[in-house]
């Protein structure tokens, strides 16, 4: 599904691209729970949650994000 979306890149912009996309759908995968997440966008930006979607236990990057 990514690499199709990353085709029409053209009328979305830059930041649909297939590395984008992909880390879009690995960040609800990892951070399903739409409450928290709201309440941390208003203090990190996408740049944190990229650095902590690899990490494998959701409840140590939400200790990451707190601290």
């Amino acid at each position: 599904m990514a690499e199709q979306l990353s085709h029409q890149s053209n009328d979305y912009g830059k930041g649909f691209s297939e590395k984008s996309l992909r880390r879009m759908i690995q960040f609800g995968e990892t951070f399903p729970d739409e409450p928290i997440v709201a309440a941390l966008m208003r203090q990190l930006s996408w740049t944190h949650f990229t650095v902590l979607i690899p990490v494998k236990d959701p409840m140590i990057s939400m200790l990451r994000c707190v601290a």
